[in-house]
């Protein structure tokens, strides 16, 4: 499994980079175009159940926009999520202080985001057997391994979906 994970980590290391860049600016540009739009807030509380499923949905809509689209699809879902992420955190700043907000965001904000950029990383399997189709016919098919190594990534970003809303609904908060 040691080996899995490491594999993982190797085949995915650019497309996880590539959403982590594109998250950030993204979540920069949100930052400084919500700079003067007061948005209202509402006190609400979800469950484990409900964060877990609709951060997995997202999750989910990402590794299939991804592959219908060779990848950059899940990139901009990324874009999106870390625009309205920004623009909604510069009001929130506002209104309730840094502190505030890191106590609500930051301490499940880790495995929320990684789950979600190996997400997008799955969405770039399509470009992957695109190549192996266009480069050698002979192998245009998968081998056991890649299969694997995409099993446990998809079983990673669960993991990590769970243990996110864990955090969220019994540590972080507002």
């Amino acid at each position: 499994m040691k080996n899995l994970l490491f594999e993982v980590i190797k085949r995915y290391k650019f497309y996880i980079g590539l959403s982590t860049v594109i998250y950030l600016v993204s979540i920069i540009i949100g930052l400084v175009l919500g700079m003067n739009v007061n948005l209202s807030t509402v006190e609400v509380y979800f469950n484990f159940w409900d964060i877990f499923l609709n951060n997995l949905k997202v999750g989910l809509l990402i590794i299939f926009i991804g592959l219908i689209t060779v990848g950059i699809g899940g990139l901009f879902i990324i874009g999106y999520n870390g625009f309205y992420l920004g623009y909604i955190l510069s009001s929130a700043i506002r209104v309730h202080g840094l502190n505030a907000i890191i106590t609500a965001i930051a301490p499940h904000f880790l495995p929320e985001m990684m789950a979600t950029f190996l997400c997008c990383a799955l969405g770039f399997e399509s470009r992957s057997w695109i190549e192996k189709k266009l480069i050698n016919s002979k192998t245009n098919h998968f081998k056991t391994e890649e299969y694997k190594i995409i099993l446990v990534t998809f079983i990673v970003s669960l993991v990590l979906y769970a243990v996110a809303a864990l955090i969220e609904t019994n540590i972080s908060y507002l």
